[in-house]
């Protein structure tokens, strides 16, 4: 068994979490091997120098710049991410431009059937959110007479409800937290 340490080592630094058995196990290996022994020895003289040792206490204005380095690292970090984002977005438009001007480029010679496909997609959108509007005047005027006003209430109730209590979540999670001193 003196050749044979390593469950051993491992539970001399967890004995809190052994079984009863294993206690028991380790409790008579550490009488048969000196090896552990010291190493248990070791680890409990380790332990009652920290538990002896002085509590530390931060130097004074720790706090502050810490806080100010936080703050610090923060605006770095979004000027940071803002510069990539931009990068992006930069490199987003130039790609786009570029494929607009392969696709323009070949009908440049001739202007006029792209003025009357631009002028048709124009007209096209303008339709579109035409009938939707009047496809949702149609829908609104059915429901404020098929639901009683009551409800509409409730409803308007509910939903101001609901986006005051978005805001405060908003607020709260965007709020920085600052460290009591």
């Amino acid at each position: 068994m003196a050749n044979n340490h390593q469950p051993f080592e491992s539970w001399i630094f967890m004995p809190g979490d052994l079984t009863a058995g294993d206690q028991q196990a380790l409790q008579e290996h550490l009488k048969e091997c000196e090896s552990c022994q010291q190493l248990a020895q070791a680890l409990q003289g380790v332990e009652s120098r920290l538990r002896a040792a002085p509590e530390l206490s931060p130097t004074p204005g720790f706090t502050a710049r810490w806080e100010s380095r936080l703050a610090a690292d923060r605006i770095r970090r979004q000027r940071l991410q803002t510069y990539w984002v931009m990068q992006v977005c930069i490199g987003g438009a130039t790609f786009l431009l570029l494929l607009t001007v392969l696709m323009v480029l070949p009908s440049l010679r001739l202007p006029m059937p792209v003025l009357l496909a631009w002028g048709y997609q124009i007209f096209g959108v303008f339709s579109y959110f035409g009938s939707l509007g009047k496809a949702a005047l149609t829908i609104t005027g059915t429901l404020l007479g098929a639901i009683p006003i009551t409800l509409w209430i409730a409803i308007l109730v509910a939903m101001c409800s609901l986006s005051a209590l978005w805001l405060v979540a908003f607020q709260r999670l965007t709020a920085p937290r600052r460290v009591a001193q």
